[in-house]
């Protein structure tokens, strides 16, 4: 019997012997602190948790029938805290691919570490489970027996990678947070756990595709065999969308006849299918338009535009189309071919083509420029060459370069200063100029940075110091045409790859 704020529980004990009577007033003692963390609007630290956990199964129904806790959350097994937990995730919107591996990378390290309450979760456990994932492992076939190589040594498989390793306390911490603002837990036991430098151990490094293996790709996918229930011409219709868009393959498939506006040339990308969450307009470029007229011409405003089964078999035929067109899965230097890789082909073209830095932002829909450059624009060798040769020649003479007026054709570009873009550039530019610094009469000073900056690169027009805007040249872009127009040997399709030769001698193609 447990008495607290003018209220009498009565709860059932254990036995009348002496390990009984202290076990007894043990819980009395318990079920005391629980009332008052309750009454306080505190969470129950993890200890009395375990404890409430540990209890007969007849003790803690009568606790939840008194209403000291709560019988749905207090007493819940961690396989039915993550049911709740990925239900929370559904109603907040997130994918069910993304509730799926999230809720199966805790369900895989909770069975092995032998978590069943969240009490049980320690992080030295998590600890060494990771550890363990990560060292080599034998492999063997689907009858359990050992692979070996023709020497006999065992075939080993590397364990996981750093990026996995992350993913894995990344799904446990989102877990977590979630159970303390349900009050469902007192803090988070593994926010120790060390994050791994992915940088260091990356296993899946994806290339971007050049514009004849683009070419190649589309025109041996049109005239293909039919792969998992879908047509070349259709499959090279989706492998094309991707291209000119960089869409994914879970955006291309939720894309409805509604989302297209032919006439204006729009692709409208729904917040619900979009990565990101937000809703998404996209530009259509003039041959991709005239390429999805037939595709659409048929399709109600709520019809899916193309019939893709499902992931897998969209990939083995994606797979098989590059086999047929001759391109290596996994190229000499290791790097990838994947369907995603075509959006990596994407984003490499816009920034090849001279699209500024906010425009190739913009056109991938990545809410960082770190990551367009970082990760998905691919810099080859040719690039950097075209590079160095826009720089002036420092060997010839100044006399001779001020008559010719040729070595200097192309000056280098003027570094920003914090003086006329008012952000710091990470250089050694020298101290920042304070308010105290400032002259009062800056006029000379403001009509030299009116004046445009010449960077030799593209040109710019920079406004005062009061929130001018800053202007570049249009994105310049490959030259897509017909190929029904080109040649009357490539299929009636109209979105084959047609480069121009000065585009090709420009991608080093020639």
């Amino acid at each position: 019997m447990v008495q607290h704020d003018r209220r009498t529980y009565k709860i059932p004990g254990f036995a009348l012997d002496s390990t009984g009577k202290r076990q007894s007033e043990q819980l009395g003692d318990n079920v005391f602190r629980v009332l008052q963390s309750k009454a306080g609007s505190a969470g129950i630290h993890p200890t009395l948790r375990a404890y409430l956990e540990s209890l007969p199964a007849h003790i803690r129904h009568s606790l939840a029938h008194q209403s000291i806790i709560d019988a749905g959350d207090e007493a819940k097994t961690l396989v039915e805290q993550l049911a709740d937990y990925g239900k929370a995730m559904e109603h907040k919107g997130t994918t069910p691919l993304h509730i799926h591996k999230t809720t199966d990378l805790i369900t895989k390290a909770a069975v092995a570490c032998g978590f069943t309450k969240l009490a049980d979760v320690t992080p030295a456990k998590l600890r060494g489970y990771l550890a363990k994932r990560r060292e080599p492992r034998a492999r063997h076939d689907d009858h359990g027996d050992l692979l070996k190589d023709a020497a006999g040594k065992a075939i080993m498989r590397p364990g996981i990678s750093a990026r996995r390793h992350n993913a894995t306390l990344t799904a446990w911490g989102g877990f977590f947070r979630w159970c303390i603002r349900e009050r469902r837990a007192f803090e988070n036991p593994i926010v120790n756990v060390g994050r791994l430098n992915e940088r260091l151990d990356r296993r899946h490094v994806r290339r971007a595709l050049e514009p004849a293996e683009l070419r190649t790709l589309l025109d041996t996918t049109a005239k293909g065999p039919d792969l998992g229930g879908m047509s070349g011409t259709d499959r090279a219709l989706i492998y094309l969308s991707a291209m000119e868009t960089g869409l994914r393959l879970t955006e291309l498939k939720t894309l409805t006849r509604d989302c297209f506006d032919l006439d204006e040339g729009v692709l409208t990308v729904k917040a619900m299918n979009s990565k990101h969450r937000k809703t998404d307009t996209l530009l259509l470029r003039p041959q991709l338009v005239e390429a999805q007229r037939p595709q659409l011409a048929t399709k109600a405003p709520a019809a899916l535009v193309f019939d893709m089964p499902n992931r897998h078999t969209v990939l083995r035929a994606f797979y098989a189309d590059l086999r047929a067109a001759g391109i290596a899965q996994v190229d000499e230097s290791d790097k990838v071919v994947d369907f995603h890789a075509l959006r990596h082909s994407f984003i490499t073209a816009l920034v090849q083509s001279g699209a500024a830095v906010k425009e190739a932002q913009e056109l991938a829909r990545h809410s960082t420029p770190l990551l367009t450059y970082g990760r998905y624009a691919h810099v080859t060798l040719n690039d950097t060459m075209r590079a160095l040769n826009r720089m002036p020649d420092y060997s010839a003479p100044a006399a001779e370069s001020k008559k010719t007026g040729t070595n200097d054709a192309t000056p280098l570009p003027m570094m920003p200063t914090p003086q006329n873009t008012g952000v710091y550039s990470g250089h050694n530019l020298g101290p920042f100029e304070t308010n105290r610094d400032k002259p009062k009469d800056r006029t000379e000073n403001n009509q030299s940075a009116k004046k445009p900056m010449d960077t030799g690169l593209l040109p710019m027009s920079i406004g005062d110091a009061g929130g001018g805007s800053r202007t570049h040249t249009s994105l310049r872009t490959l030259d897509f045409e017909s190929s029904a127009s080109a040649s009357s040997a490539t299929p009636a399709m109209g979105f084959l790859y047609q480069i121009s030769m000065a585009e090709e001698s420009e991608w080093g193609l020639g």
